[in-house]
C-alpha cells in the first residue's frame, strides 16, 4: 500500500451478476486489481438476502481472500446479519482461505438499515 494521507476503498458490485452487469470473475479481478493499484487499501462486498438480493458477502469475501494477499476485506452494512445463524457466521468468518487476512462487516441491524460508526466491528479471523 502506498502511504497516502487518506485510505482508501473500493465497493464491488455483487448484486451487478444478477442483472447480467458484470460476472463473478470480472468483480474477482477487480478487487486483484484493486489492490494490486496501491491506491484501496480495503475491497468491499455488499449483504442483503431478502431486500436486494445479490451473490452472498461472505462467499465473495472467501473467493476475493483467495486471490488477494494484502488488501482488507469487508461487508458493507451486513443487513442480513440478524437473520443468519451466529454459529455459522462466526464458522463463515473464522474460515478465511488467506491466513492473517483481516475481514471487516458493518451490521445494520441497530440503525434500521443504515450503518452507523458505532455499530462498526472489526473481526480478524478468529474474532468472530
Amino acid at each position: 500500500m502506498r502511504n497516502l494521507p487518506v485510505k482508501w476503498g473500493v465497493s464491488l458490485p455483487n448484486r451487478g451478476v444478477l442483472f447480467g452487469l458484470t460476472n463473478i470473475d470480472t468483480i474477482l479481478e477487480a478487487a486483484v486489481l484493486a489492490e494490486q493499484s496501491g491506491v484501496f487499501e480495503s475491497v468491499w462486498f455488499g449483504d442483503s438476502l431478502i431486500h436486494k438480493p445479490r451473490i452472498e458477502s461472505i462467499v465473495m469475501l472467501s473467493a476475493a481472500a483467495a486471490r488477494t494477499h494484502k488488501v482488507r476485506l469487508g461487508v458493507i452494512c451486513m443487513a442480513s446479519f440478524p437473520v443468519r445463524h451466529p454459529v455459522l457466521v462466526a464458522i463463515q468468518w473464522a474460515s478465511s482461505p488467506r491466513e492473517g487476512s483481516f475481514w471487516e462487516f458493518a451490521s445494520a441491524a441497530a440503525t434500521k438499515g443504515r450503518c452507523a460508526p458505532s455499530e462498526f466491528k472489526s473481526l480478524n479471523g478468529w474474532g468472530a
